[in-house]
Order: structure tokens, then C-alpha cells, then sequence
């Protein structure tokens, strides 16, 4: 059984969590509250390499974090991280860091299988099971994030806004699904692939059951969505998660020296 913090979001129960910890989507979790109430939640959602999830109680008037923009942080901007060390006992630590690095993005390769991991936040310490699932919070009290030790990175808070804002209004969230891997500038700069990319997105990959076979290639740019200029691939996962499965996107993606405008239709993930 794994134990972790977790950070209330919505007033009505969701709760910001690790997915290593809490499993898989409609496990239940324990869930006591630093008041002493206990409840058995239901996990809604996760993303497994990302190690994020969100689980629900059944609750209401609770009291929430407010949100910062986890886009705007800065290098050297300090933070604060709320701990719970010892597991079932409350006994919340603080500690102080800064942050050393942003939009940090991994690719894992195992066997066949590759993995991205896009556009985390690190700070200057190295974050161990204790202190996984723990808020991230900016200089004004702001969440911007959530730890994982899974990652020993922080996950940004933007990047599960707007299933936040969907849960809240639908009560679900079915995930819209492109199916592409890709890296941005600050990424790219780094892999000697003979790309000049001063913006936009770089296609390394298309998954087998993507909509987007046949209508885009490895080595696509995509520079914008739906007319929103993207930079980096955080943003593109972000601009998803605001859609819906069925929804039609357009995409202005550079194909060597042409440019091209592609329609594709989203599927649920």
C-alpha cells in the first residue's frame, strides 16, 4: 500500500495526488484529513508517466490551495514545499529551495518502449518518499506544483488546470487524445538532430492508434493550434486537455520548407 500527501483542489472533494501512490483509474484510496475525518475515494484520473492523479471524496466546503501559474516561474525563484514525513500522523514540515531548473523534459528509453516525460519543474533538493505528493508553493502562496519522488521532479499546476475546471463543471473528464510525441525549443537544442526550431513543436514520434496517422510525419513542426501559436509541449497537452474526444483541431505544422494545414479529429484516450 503506497502512502502519500495530497493537495484539495476543488472545494467539493477532488483531490491532487501521485499516481504511484493511489493506482490505477477507479481503485479506491484511504483519505484522512488533517481534522481527523476519513474517507474512501475513488481515483477519476491519472496520467501513469507523469505519476499524477486526481481522487475524489465525498465532501464539500473544503478548504482549497489557490493557484499560481506554474508557466511563469523563474530559475532561482524560491519555493516552499509542505511535507507530511510520517505518513498517518500529521506532522507537517516546511522547507525552503529554490528552483534549478524549468520546463525540464526526459525521454526513457526501455526495450521497445520509449517514454516522454515533458516539461517538469526541479528544485535544488531531491525529493524522497516522504515528501511525495506534496504541495509546491511560490513566494505569494501559490500552488505551482506537485512532487513526485517517482520523477524527483516537481509536476507543474497548469498542466492539470483545465481537467480541474472540467471536473468541476461536468462532474468527468474524458481525455482527448492526439497521440504524438514530441519536443520544444529548449529540448531540441540538445539532441543533434540537424532541426533548426526556433518555435513550435518537433514530432519525434506518432503512436499506432493516434488519429493523426496518415495526416502527420516524424519530423513535423507544429506551430499552431486552432490559431494559438504553441512553443512548447507542455502547452500542446495542456490545449488537449480543454478539448473534448470528437472534437476537430487544426493544426499549422512545417513540413521541411511547406506549410501545411491539417484538420484531425480527437479520440478519447
Amino acid at each position: 500500500m503506497g502512502i502519500g500527501s495530497g493537495i484539495i483542489i476543488s472545494s467539493d472533494g477532488y483531490i491532487l495526488a501521485n499516481q504511484s501512490v493511489v493506482g490505477e483509474v477507479g481503485s479506491n484510496v484511504y483519505v484522512t484529513l488533517k481534522n481527523g475525518d476519513d474517507y474512501v475515494a475513488q481515483v477519476v484520473w491519472i496520467d501513469s508517466t507523469m505519476d499524477i492523479a486526481i481522487i475524489k471524496i465525498a465532501s464539500n466546503n473544503l478548504i482549497t490551495l489557490g493557484f499560481g501559474d506554474s508557466d511563469s516561474v523563474n530559475l532561482g525563484e524560491e519555493i516552499y514545499m509542505i511535507s507530511n514525513p510520517n505518513g498517518y500522523d500529521f506532522n507537517q514540515k516546511i522547507q525552503t529551495g529554490i528552483i534549478s531548473e524549468i520546463n525540464k523534459t526526459y525521454k526513457i528509453i526501455n526495450d521497445d518502449t520509449t517514454t516522454y516525460i515533458e516539461d517538469v519543474i526541479k528544485i535544488n533538493s531531491t525529493i524522497d518518499s516522504s515528501q511525495t505528493g506534496s504541495p509546491i508553493l511560490n513566494s505569494s502562496g501559490e500552488l505551482i506544483g506537485i512532487t513526485s519522488s517517482k520523477l524527483n521532479s516537481v509536476i507543474p499546476i497548469n498542466r492539470v488546470k483545465n481537467i480541474i475546471n472540467k471536473l468541476e463543471q461536468d462532474g468527468e473528464f474524458k481525455e482527448a487524445y492526439l497521440g504524438v510525441h514530441g519536443f520544444d525549443y529548449d529540448v531540441i537544442k540538445y539532441l543533434n538532430l540537424g532541426v533548426e526550431l526556433e518555435s513550435g513543436v518537433y514530432i519525434e514520434q506518432i503512436l499506432e492508434n493516434s488519429p493523426a496517422i496518415d495526416l502527420l510525419e516524424p519530423g513535423d513542426i507544429i506551430r499552431t493550434v486552432d490559431d494559438e501559436q504553441i512553443t512548447r509541449m507542455q502547452q500542446l497537452t495542456e490545449y488537449l486537455y480543454s478539448k473534448n474526444p470528437g472534437d476537430k483541431i487544426v493544426l499549422d505544422v512545417l513540413r521541411g520548407t511547406e506549410e501545411l494545414e491539417i484538420e484531425i479529429n480527437l479520440k478519447e484516450k
